[in-house]
């Protein structure tokens, strides 16, 4: 669901996905418009999809998604300073590398890793295209050898784009392969934010619920980078 119709101030609120199917949600937002207390989303059958907590926008404590095998996920508050960071992850996550302009997170679970990198470019001092990043990732993958399949879509909003793409990447053999999914969008301090998360077929439930709750509820330096309220324009399928 890339994003919602919001009825009245802070309550009675809807996602929409991007065929217009509206899931209603049990939920309020406070006075900074930010999701807050309990959480309920129901699909179009009226049928629960997760159900849990947020404090001040970020996901708290222990979820529950009765259509994803009744799993349930317990999430943590989490920041970093140094690319001024504060958003949920799931407890288990530790950092495992860092630097001036990014974090990477994992679940060291040899056999259900997961990884998750969010990274902070300055626009003012490289002299990226935001229409043409993606072509890096694209060139460091065939660099290692490695082959992938994309999707890729443009989120349009009001006044900036947001870039979606998903991968399959296998080696030259086609016998080992794994997943990745990426969005990065400008924030209007001139700030390039990106998300990436990387996982195995295995993963691929934990790993989805990880990507999409952050990059939801991913604040840099107090801007929200992906806003499921804003209003989104345009949803456009790139065909590559």
């Amino acid at each position: 669901m890339h994003s919602c119709k919001v009825q009245n101030k802070n309550c009675n609120l809807q996602y929409v996905d991007p065929s217009k199917n509206f899931f209603k949600i049990k939920g309020c937002l406070n006075q900074a418009s930010l999701e807050d207390g309990s959480w309920e989303v129901y699909d179009t059958t009226n049928s629960l999809i997760e159900q849990g907590n947020y404090d001040n926008g970020l996901r708290k404590g222990k979820w529950f998604y009765p259509q994803s095998n009744n799993l349930s996920l317990t999430w943590r508050k989490y920041s970093y300073d140094k690319i001024g960071l504060v958003t949920n992850i799931l407890s288990g996550f530790t950092v495992v590398d860092s630097d001036s302009d990014y974090v990477k997170l994992s679940n060291k679970d040899s056999g259900n890793l997961i990884n998750i990198v969010i990274a902070v470019h300055n626009l003012s001092s490289t002299k990226i295209d935001p229409d043409e990043y993606y072509k890096q990732g694209e060139s460091e993958i065939l660099q290692r050898g490695l082959q992938y399949q994309q999707n890729r879509t443009e989120l349009i909003f009001i006044n900036r784009k947001a870039y979606f793409n998903e991968y399959k990447i296998t080696d030259s053999s086609r016998v080992k392969e794994f997943y990745l999914s990426n969005i990065y969008s400008v924030l209007t301090n001139e700030k390039l934010v990106e998300i990436t998360c990387s996982y195995t077929e295995k993963g691929g439930l934990i790993a989805r619920k990880m990507f999409f709750a952050v990059m939801t509820n991913c604040f840099i330096h107090g801007k929200r980078f992906f806003d499921p309220f804003e209003q989104l324009v345009n949803i456009i399928e790139v065909k590559r």
